[in-house]
């Protein structure tokens, strides 16, 4: 709650000077500080700007050991872009791998980035509450796992944008999620997105 009061009124300042350049602006719950759904959403309201709002990332909640399910119930009426993430996840309790891109979240439960909809957030679940709260505008999909380490090509042809691997992934994703369009981000579609004048 101190950060978040100290926080607030330059986040005001900034976000004021950004709506008179016609750009919107927004915390994602990320970082050890602002992590959690209610440490957000203490920001947000202290804030208290219409150009303000909550950048949703469905995976980062696990990182404070939170529930991406219940947590983005408290986001998405806040949400003005959305992240969709995957993680695999261990107790502490459990067997601790070693290395291959586990880390630690902050109650000492282990976590690696995964494919979307092969970790443990209900990805479809978490697409549904943002819809039903209104949400309908981008979402990035984002990929923290080990396999681009292990076969950079094979990821490689996934990510260029019209490949026929490329292709096949939207449509799967789509599909999967009932997502009625999805395109990677590219640098025209992130200045889009957020409203910067072209260059």
């Amino acid at each position: 709650q101190d950060a978040a009061e100290q926080m607030a009124p330059l986040i005001r300042r900034v976000t004021e000077y950004a709506a008179a350049k016609g750009v919107r602006t927004c915390t994602e719950n990320h970082g050890y500080i602002f992590q959690d759904p209610t440490r957000v959403e203490a920001l947000i309201r202290k804030v208290n700007h219409p150009n303000y709002g909550w950048l949703c990332d469905m995976g980062n909640f696990m990182c404070a050991d939170e529930t991406s399910v219940e947590s983005v119930k408290i986001a998405a009426p806040m949400a003005v872009h959305a992240h969709a993430k995957d993680f695999h996840w261990k107790s502490k309790d459990a067997y601790q791998p070693m290395d291959q891109g586990w880390f630690p979240t902050r109650g000492g439960n282990q976590l690696r980035g995964a494919i979307i909809g092969h970790g443990a957030v209900n990805v479809p679940e978490c697409l549904k509450i943002l819809r039903e709260a209104g949400y309908d505008n981008w979402l990035s999909t984002e990929f923290e796992g080990i396999e681009a380490a292990n076969d950079p090509e094979r990821v490689k042809a996934y990510a260029t944008t019209d490949s026929p691997e490329y292709q096949r992934l939207m449509r799967a994703l789509r599909d999967r999620f009932a997502l009625k369009s999805l395109k990677y981000t590219r640098i025209e579609d992130l200045i889009q997105a957020i409203g910067l004048p072209k260059c």
